[in-house]
C-alpha cells in the first residue's frame, strides 16, 4: 500500500488545448511552477546544495532540462540514449554538449559512480522499472543522493515505488497535479510523484 503525502496537493493540472508543442510548453510551466516552489521541497524535506551534481534521466530533447538548471549553483547533466533526441537539445540550446552523455543510464555507472546528488526522472517510462536500472541509479547517487520521479499512470507509479523500496530507497509517494473529479486512475504526464532517499543518507553515526 502506498501512502500518499497529503499535504502536498499540486497545482492544476495543465490543459490539452492548441499544437503538441503549446502543451509541452503548459507541462514545462506546471513543473516549473512545482520546482521553483519551496513548499515542494519542503514538504519532502529535500534540498540541492549548492555545487551539487544533478542528473536529467531520460532527458530526450532536453525539455525539461532547463528547469532543472534554474534550481540553483549546480552543473545539471542530461543522461538519455537517444542521439537524435541529445541533439535537438543541444541544437535549441538547452543543453551544453558537455553535459550531454548519450547513453542508458547503466551504461554510465562507471564514470558516475558516488557523484550524482539529485535524479530526476521526469514520466518514468516502462524500461525504468527494470531492476538493473534501479541498481544504476544506486550507484551513481551520492551517500546523500535522492531521486524525483514523475509518472503518468498510477500502475507505474505503484510499480516504481515497490521497485525503489525494494532497491535500498525511503520513498514517498504524493500527486503533482490537482485533478479535480477526474478519476484517480486518468493518466496525465507528470501526475504521480515519488521522492526516494538512500537509506544510507538517513542513518547517523
Amino acid at each position: 500500500m502506498i501512502i500518499m503525502k497529503e499535504r502536498w496537493i499540486g497545482i492544476d493540472e495543465p490543459k490539452r488545448s492548441g499544437d503538441d508543442e503549446s502543451y509541452v510548453d503548459s507541462l514545462r510551466r506546471g513543473l516549473e511552477m512545482t520546482f521553483l516552489n519551496k513548499i515542494f521541497w519542503q514538504t519532502f524535506d529535500i534540498e540541492i546544495p549548492e555545487n551539487e551534481l544533478v542528473a536529467d534521466i531520460g532527458a530526450r530533447d532536453g525539455r525539461y532540462t532547463p528547469i532543472l538548471n534554474s534550481l540553483g549553483n549546480n552543473r545539471v547533466i542530461a543522461i538519455d540514449p537517444d542521439t537524435n533526441e541529445l541533439n535537438k537539445a543541444i541544437l535549441n540550446k538547452r543543453l551544453k554538449e558537455k553535459d550531454a552523455i548519450n547513453k542508458r543510464l547503466e551504461d554510465t555507472t562507471y564514470n558516475l559512480k558516488g557523484s550524482v546528488h539529485t535524479a530526476f526522472v521526469l514520466n518514468a517510462c516502462a524500461n525504468n522499472d527494470r531492476n538493473c536500472f534501479i541498481n544504476a541509479l544506486s550507484e551513481v547517487l551520492t551517500p546523500e543522493g535522492q531521486v524525483v520521479m514523475t509518472s503518468a499512470e498510477l500502475s507505474k507509479h505503484q510499480n516504481m515505488f515497490g521497485k525503489l523500496r525494494d532497491g535500498g530507497f525511503n520513498v514517498e509517494a504524493g500527486q503533482l497535479w490537482s485533478s479535480g473529479d477526474e478519476d484517480i486512475e486518468n493518466s496525465f504526464p507528470h501526475k504521480w510523484l515519488l521522492v526516494a532517499k538512500k537509506i544510507e543518507s538517513s542513518i547517523s553515526i
